[in-house]
């Protein structure tokens, strides 16, 4: 499938008040899923960054409807059957990461004929996620799975979810790659920032990361950007990269008193004056 395939508008502006879904889902596939894969869907929805890419584990999905876990699981294979959703596995210990695909790719006619249990169209009764337990809005924080030593998933706190999940799209934007992360350790580095600066200032703080040369020079990881030696450059000012010399896009350097321009790998004698050089 081609990869123009896959996309869809934005459906989320990190304006978090505020999320869209397609109407057509709404109108016709809402049936087929049934109202347990209709919330499913909607949390996936909530949770999608700019490239429709989301990350919430099962538990969190479950507690946030306040539906049972295996619930869960039925209304994401009724999803991925009709391709609504794509999810890949990241690690062993990691939650899936879930896709939103663009409706042109959808199966089905979006007729309100429900899915069985084998995934199969069926005729009226949405038999894998028929309402057995009340669906409502139990008003719990938003989290994101952990994984410890043993395998397990404890919760983790909003505001480490949230800079976990800017980390990931700042280095999307800005370097082209989704960093693995150490959920245990960098999370509790997190939380120690957390005890003394806001989530926006650490924002801050990632933004000026990962354009520094320590994300060059040292990787471009959470560990990096929260260790102390970041962090206390971050504090004095230090952690801008540096502006280099510049002349109509070629790179300068300055050697025994004297300018040099590199133009075609080829260092050439700079003959203008400094006020005619570009520092960026």
């Amino acid at each position: 499938m081609a990869e123009s395939a896959t996309q869809i508008e934005i459906r989320d502006l990190r304006h978090k008040e505020k999320f869209q879904i397609d109407d057509q889902f709404l109108g016709g596939w809402a049936a087929k899923v049934g109202i347990y894969g209709v919330g499913v869907y909607v949390v996936l929805c909530r949770h999608a960054d700019k490239n429709q890419s989301c990350f919430p584990g099962i538990k969190t999905i479950s507690r946030l409807l306040n539906i049972s876990e295996a619930s869960t699981k039925r209304a994401i294979n009724a999803l991925e059957k009709l391709n609504i959703i794509r999810r890949e596995r990241v690690g062993k210990r990691l939650s899936n990461t879930y896709y939103l695909l663009d409706k042109r790719v959808w199966k089905g006619d979006g007729s309100n004929r429900a899915i069985t249990q084998e995934g199969d169209e069926g005729s009226d009764r949405p038999e894998v996620i028929a309402p057995t337990e009340p669906l409502r809005d139990t008003h719990e924080k938003e989290t994101s799975p952990l994984s410890n030593d043993k395998g397990e998933q404890p919760e983790v706190a909003p505001q480490v979810y949230q800079l976990f999940n800017y980390f990931s799209s700042r280095c999307q934007e800005e370097r082209s790659f989704r960093p693995e992360i150490a959920w245990g350790k960098e999370g509790r580095l997190i939380k120690e920032k957390l005890n003394r600066f806001s989530v926006d200032r650490l924002k801050e703080l990632i933004d000026k990361f990962i354009r520094s040369e320590e994300a060059d020079d040292l990787g471009c990881s959470l560990s990096i950007c929260f260790a102390n030696s970041t962090f206390n450059k971050w504090l004095e000012g230090r952690l801008e990269k540096p502006k280099k010399p510049h002349y109509m896009g070629y790179p300068m350097s300055k050697s025994t008193g004297r300018w040099r321009v590199l133009v075609d790998n080829i260092w050439k004698e700079y003959a203008g004056s400094e006020e005619e050089i570009d520092w960026k």
